[in-house]
């Protein structure tokens, strides 16, 4: 069963798509903004958040209003005018990890010939341990592929009986069961990864949504077609989504006259209006800038 590795360049993707978004916003993020392109809660993307200021010369900063931006004016220096957009990257859904990088019938022919190991193996240690050594006189008769296989070895071993049961028997049946047995401990992991990968995509469309209209937001509204986006309980996980927001930013509750939940962050909506005004206040000939397309999961 062949690796496959679809997500090695995540990180490098994840870290241009936070460039991206810094260098067309006049070197300005907010943590909610890289929760969104990253996809982690609160907790670890103000950790991934510091380190990125240490790579890349940023700092954190208090508006007028006093929430906390991240500005990172060497990242407007560094970097020529015409790279500035990225050409509207946005946040990067995270491609889910397949079982096996062989064809459907490559798999089916490993499986065939295992099985048949399998099989042969069972046999063989069976007959050894339960039929154990044969004699064979002037009429003894061959009645079976055990009789077959003892008589043709008795001829050039004087004891075939560790040759059929080891050789023939135990090392065919522990290869074979282990080649089913570590292909499903593989499989239950990376379905375990996939799982992860699906809720920080949804992560990154949910917090998206809150922070493009933070009011009224229903766990409805946390939704998406694509299989890379959609954990396997996605009630669960919508409000899982929303829930790791409140942590961040305490939302009123209310229900609505058809008994749905609705959050409304209003803290959410007064920090996206001082980051935008603290943009608004950059220099022009610093943040002189390309668009780029912020993906709010619409």
């Amino acid at each position: 069963f062949g690796d496959d590795e679809r997500n090695d360049d995540g990180k490098e993707r994840e870290k241009k798509a936070v460039i991206a978004y810094v260098q067309a916003n006049s070197g300005i993020i907010s943590l909610p903004e890289f929760m969104t392109i990253t996809g982690q809660d609160s907790a670890r993307a103000d950790a991934e958040l510091m380190a990125f200021c240490a790579e890349f010369g940023g700092s954190p900063e208090a508006t007028d209003d006093g929430v906390i931006v991240y500005r990172f004016e060497e990242l407007l220096l560094r970097a020529r005018r015409e790279d500035r957009s990225f050409g509207g990257l946005s946040a990067p859904v995270a491609a889910l990890k397949k079982f096996s990088a062989n064809t459907k019938g490559m798999n089916t022919g490993f499986g065939l010939i295992n099985t048949f190991n399998l099989l042969f193996g069972s046999y063989f240690l069976y007959k050894a341990v339960n039929t154990g050594a044969l004699f064979f006189g002037a009429r003894s008769t061959i009645s079976g592929i055990y009789e077959f296989v003892y008589y043709l070895l008795n001829h050039i071993a004087l004891n075939p009986l560790p040759i059929i049961g080891v050789g023939l028997g135990l090392v065919p049946f522990v290869f074979s069961l282990l080649f089913w047995i570590i292909p499903a401990a593989r499989s239950g992991l990376v379905k375990n990864e996939n799982e992860k990968i699906k809720l920080e995509n949804l992560r990154r469309l949910g917090f998206g949504r809150i922070w493009s209209r933070p009011f009224e937001v229903k766990a409805a509204d946390i939704d998406a077609q694509a299989a890379e986006c959609r954990p396997k309980n996605m009630g669960a996980a919508r409000e899982r989504v929303i829930k790791e927001m409140a942590v961040y930013s305490v939302p009123d509750v209310a229900v609505d006259e058809k008994g749905a939940v609705v959050y409304s962050f209003a803290g959410l909506a007064r920090e996206k209006e001082s980051v935008e005004k603290c943009r608004a206040a950059v220099s022009e000939e610093t943040s002189r800038l390309g668009g780029v397309v912020f993906d709010t999961g619409e």
